[in-house]
């Protein structure tokens, strides 16, 4: 995949032509301009002396040797940063020293590879998560994607399938319909078996996994199972929904990161 930027206004806010974040245009702290430019990686990588990224709608274009480095810029909670990856290697894209990407540590970066773009979102100071590749040319995955299953808990678990948790690049919704005698849990597939549904799987990736429970009568608690680490709120009261943020830190562990819940209608 190849992307190019070019600025155009909208509403007094400079964006990229075709080229639009799932937030929409985001505020930036002072000394981050709202629109789009080219970068080249620091050949060397690291944090230290990475490209700074000042523009919310970064091309790097330019990326010499594998693992160049970029810094996104501090986080201050509701912003957004989208980057590409147009260069010929690996991308690392570095957190300000004190900040952290997908609850890792601080001062991590995440890892780019060519041809692929990722959408940074902060909604907490000192904190960043990835939405992406919000596109990815080589992918056989539609951009979202929505499944529903109404088998009953056994001995009061509901299993869910790879098929359930995965199928869109940016966003995978699954509805439980079937009907509970009491409260049960939802049990991911294991790390292993998410990577292997998703197609050329990179660490790094991550996408918004929606589960409403609208038939069940009962209250849902999601469990990861092996090498799946559910962080946050995990509980689905009947008539509700929750959201997370699906990453892969590795290609054998996934974490589950709760970004909020709401009241079905």
């Amino acid at each position: 995949m190849s992307t190019s930027f070019s600025n155009s206004q909208a509403n007094g806010v400079v964006i990229a032509d075709g080229f639009q974040g799932p937030s929409g245009p985001a505020s930036f702290p002072s000394g981050v301009t709202q629109g789009a430019a080219n970068y080249t990686a620091y050949a060397a990588g690291g944090q230290a002396n990475a490209t700074p990224l000042t523009e919310p709608y970064a091309n790097v274009n330019v990326v010499a040797a594998a693992n160049a480095s970029v810094l996104l810029t501090a986080a201050v909670g509701g912003q957004e940063q989208i980057v590409s990856n147009n260069g010929a290697n690996n991308l690392d894209v570095y957190p300000a020293v004190t900040n952290t990407i997908n609850g890792g540590a601080a001062g991590a970066p995440v890892i780019i590879p060519p041809g692929e773009v990722v959408s940074f979102l902060s909604t907490v100071a000192g904190a960043w998560i990835t939405l992406g590749p919000i596109e990815d040319g080589g992918s056989a995955l539609p951009s979202a994607s929505y499944s529903t299953s109404a088998t009953a808990p056994v001995s009061n678990n509901v299993a869910l399938t790879p098929a359930q948790v995965t199928g869109g690049v940016t966003s995978v919704t699954f509805n439980y319909t079937g009907a509970a005698s009491a409260g049960y849990t939802f049990t991911t597939p294991t790390a292993a078996q998410i990577v292997a549904a998703i197609p050329d799987a990179q660490v790094g990736h991550s996408y918004v996994l929606s589960i409403l429970n609208t038939g069940s009568g009962q209250t849902g608690t999601v469990t990861g199972g092996t090498g799946v680490t559910v962080n946050g709120t995990a509980t689905i009261g009947n008539n509700t929904g929750r959201e997370f943020i699906v990453t892969l830190t590795s290609l054998t562990a996934v974490t589950l990161q709760n970004i909020g819940g709401w009241t079905l209608l």
